[in-house]
């Protein structure tokens, strides 16, 4: 017959709840990143510079973590690659 000591088993499941909690606090922090897309991020980017007067495209490049180029040319009004249409295509959109 095995003895189990009781104080043994509780900090046991004690350090199993702790890391548990531990675990599911560590995946919920990247999930809750994960959600927010970059492109989310530079839409918020853009308000936030055209809303407030001191905050410079530095800053929010750095508070919204995006990158500079990017960022600049949103601003500008440039269309992204993947909505861009390709140059070498023969028919027009009205032609298709």
């Amino acid at each position: 017959m095995v003895y189990q000591d009781p104080a043994h088993i509780r900090t046991l499941r004690t350090f199993l709840n702790f890391l548990t909690l531990l675990l599911s606090h560590a995946f919920s922090q990247q999930l809750q990143m994960s959600v927010q897309t970059q492109e989310a991020r530079i839409i918020l980017a853009i308000k936030a510079i055209r809303t407030s007067k001191k905050l410079s495209r530095r800053k929010a490049i750095k508070i919204y973590e995006v990158p500079e180029s990017t960022l600049r040319l949103s601003m500008n009004g440039s269309t992204p690659l993947p909505e861009r249409r390709p140059a070498n295509t023969n028919l027009n959109e009205l032609e298709e």
